[in-house]
């Protein structure tokens, strides 16, 4: 029988991660998981397999992030708008 090689969390977020925990880890520990992000503002990522799946973060974090990617659009458009020759293509974000 051959064994999976569990494959390194990596990403440019997990780099901000407190720590990182498996799925199944994290369904025992939500509550203290969840505390820990609110108290002490820590950023826990949930993995399966070995792979980042979601993170667990406080909402205070959460509307911090929101705030700059609001504060990144408006910035845009104002470029786009200031060096545009009439109509303005606004691109689109995928999320």
């Amino acid at each position: 029988m051959t064994r999976k090689r569990k494959q390194a969390v990596r990403g440019p977020l997990t780099g901000l991660a407190s720590g990182t925990v498996s799925l199944a880890e994290a369904r025992k520990q939500l509550s203290h998981l969840c505390a820990r992000a609110e108290d002490a503002g820590e950023v826990t990522v949930v993995t399966r397999y070995g792979r980042p799946i979601a993170a667990v973060v406080s909402i205070a974090d959460l509307e911090r992030a929101a705030t700059l990617e609001d504060r990144y659009a408006v910035e845009l458009m104002e470029r786009l708008i200031a060096t545009s020759r009439g109509t303005v293509k606004v691109p689109r974000r995928i999320r």
